[in-house]
């Protein structure tokens, strides 16, 4: 049996993508979301091997790290889709085993180690 801790941290930011195609055009346009990152480390025990409040706090301070965020305005994540936001962050937290990144909690991507 494996066990894991998952976390969720919310952040508002920005990112376009240039290849869209033609029916999604208007995702090459700079755009906002609430990007969601869902972040699972692995545990060796079932007794809070890794505290989930400080697993958030860890990644939110990566991503603030990585990319800077602007108060209320958000991040700039530039043309990273959500399967790179989450494998930068896997290269960045060894500790972690996944990361999805969500945009407004609706359609997303994960990332597995």
């Amino acid at each position: 049996m494996a066990s894991f801790v998952i976390s969720t941290v919310r952040v508002h930011g920005f990112h376009h993508w240039q290849g869209a195609p033609p029916a999604v055009q208007h995702l090459s346009l700079r755009h906002r979301h609430e990007f969601v990152i869902r972040a699972r480390a692995e545990v060796g025990h079932n007794n809070r091997d890794i505290e989930f409040q400080l697993l958030g706090a860890k990644v939110l301070e990566t991503v603030n790290f990585l990319w800077g965020g602007r108060g209320l305005l958000g991040y700039e994540f530039g043309g990273a889709s959500c399967e790179m936001i989450g494998a930068r962050l896997l290269d960045a937290l060894p500790e972690l085993s996944s990361v999805s990144v969500w945009e407004d909690d609706e359609n997303g991507a994960e990332v597995v180690r």
